[in-house]
């Protein structure tokens, strides 16, 4: 009878320790998905200007670059004459 008694404390545990994992479990889901957490949506909202600006910003370092070779260009054609 003992043996049964044990047996059915160490079941309700393990259920008591299921439904607490099952529940962290669904806390990290709600954190994880977007449509869920709108801070979520936010950072992949931030995280996706801060790559728009990080294109732009090699765009226009690009373009400086260029500039300045026209220059440098256009510097020794003069000289040249």
């Amino acid at each position: 009878m003992a043996a049964l008694k044990k047996k059915d404390e160490d079941m309700k545990a393990m259920e008591e320790r299921y439904k607490m994992y099952l529940e962290k479990a669904r806390n990290v889901i709600r954190a994880l998905d977007p449509k869920l957490n709108p801070a979520t949506a936010e950072i992949q909202a931030l995280k996706g200007q801060v790559l728009d600006r990080d294109r732009q910003i090699l765009s226009l370092e690009r373009e400086c670059e260029q500039a300045k070779l026209r220059e440098y260009e256009e510097k020794l054609i003069v000289t040249a004459w």
